[in-house]
């Protein structure tokens, strides 16, 4: 059965015919919903670009881990490394959980395009999501290792004795916190963020609506502020670690000015590790910046604020699978930069071939 709705764009002075599938391909029609957000051309659009930038971020990850785990006995002697190698596991599976989009939404949910799962898939989806949060812990600890070392010349070896208590808390935080809210109910499609599932009430505006009742997460937003908050403090860690980090580099620069040979070497290398620690800063905030911004945003999620969030979204849906694509240039950059100095006769394919191998030179 098949029937049309008019839906009027309220930002524009044009209407659309669009068709209301009972399959829940196409939920959209503004007398059948009241809480849809964002056009059916706007849905489609933010559905698509996580399963293009998640499946690059599933793939820059996956070339990290093949790296790492190829010359195993070497570099897992190194804290960075290890941490990097943790990192990039956990983010192949959130990539992949994000690239999934509305995949995992339960068919017929308003205002998402293309939903074709159910209330088991958007649950499992939802946990992994939280799970996963795991990546941020070990994004913020691998800028303040570069602080450690750059600003305060602490041995890698000391820093590697708080690695268990790392590994512990992105494991076993995240994963307690996934389990109750599983268990309070919590998981829902989102509705700002559309396409994908986490803590959210349902119906959609059932918080808002009197007339509508809450079957799951009428509280919500207290978890969604629990959840979020650790971000916050991740955000002030790579903050200060950022400014510690460039008056750090600012003092030698000083130093090195004076034209000694051990203050200039000294200043290339703390350079080089200088720009490798700003890159991970970088791709840190262009990550999660985004959806820090609509976490912090208390506007309601009607098609009057459409403006407000669709570009907001955009870049979260951009950004946030992408960080594993990021680390990939950055992790390889010195390696890279080194070859292509000593063979500027080559081709950047083949560099890139022989960073991805692990080969020391170019055949």
């Amino acid at each position: 059965h098949q029937e049309s709705f008019w839906l009027s764009d309220i930002q524009s002075s044009w209407c659309l015919v669009v068709p209301f599938q009972s399959n829940g391909l196409m939920s959209f029609g503004r007398d059948k919903y009241r809480d849809q957000l964002y056009t059916e051309t706007q849905s489609r659009f933010l559905v698509n670009i996580p399963r293009l930038t998640g499946s690059l971020s599933m793939l820059g990850s996956s070339i990290i881990i093949y790296i790492i785990l190829k010359d195993s006995k070497k570099k897992l002697k190194r804290l960075y490394h290890r941490i990097l190698l943790a990192y990039s596991c956990y983010d192949v599976v959130l990539s992949l959980n994000l690239a999934l989009s509305a995949t995992v939404v339960p068919k017929g949910t308003p205002g998402v395009w293309g939903a074709q799962g159910n209330w088991t898939t958007c649950e499992v989806s939802s946990f992994v999501t939280h799970f996963s949060f795991a990546s941020g812990l070990y994004a913020s600890f691998l800028c303040l290792y570069y602080m450690l070392v750059l600003r305060y010349a602490i041995r890698e070896a000391t820093i590697a004795k708080v690695e268990p208590f790392v590994h512990g808390v992105a494991f076993c935080v995240p994963l307690s916190f996934a389990i109750i809210k599983e268990h309070e109910n919590i998981y829902s499609p989102a509705n700002i963020n559309v396409g994908w599932c986490f803590v959210n009430s349902y119906p959609m505006d059932c918080t808002r609506n009197d007339d509508v009742e809450c079957t799951r997460g009428e509280n919500y937003l207290g978890w969604l502020i629990l959840v979020t908050a650790p971000f916050y403090v991740f955000f002030a860690i790579v903050a200060v670690s950022s400014i510690l980090t460039f008056l750090k580099v600012w003092h030698v620069d000083n130093r090195a000015s004076r034209w000694t040979m051990s203050s200039s070497s000294q200043s290339s290398t703390v350079h080089e590790t200088a720009i490798q620690a700003s890159l991970y800063i970088c791709a840190f905030f262009l990550t999660y910046i985004w959806t820090g911004v609509l976490s912090l945003s208390f506007r309601s999620g009607v098609q009057a604020n459409r403006r407000y969030y669709f570009p907001l979204v955009v870049l979260s849906k951009i950004f946030l699978p992408l960080q594993g694509f990021m680390n990939f240039f950055i992790y390889t950059r010195p390696r890279y930069v080194a070859l292509q100095r000593r063979h500027e006769e080559r081709s950047r394919l083949d560099i890139v071939r022989c960073v991805i191998q692990g080969s020391v030179v170019l055949n």
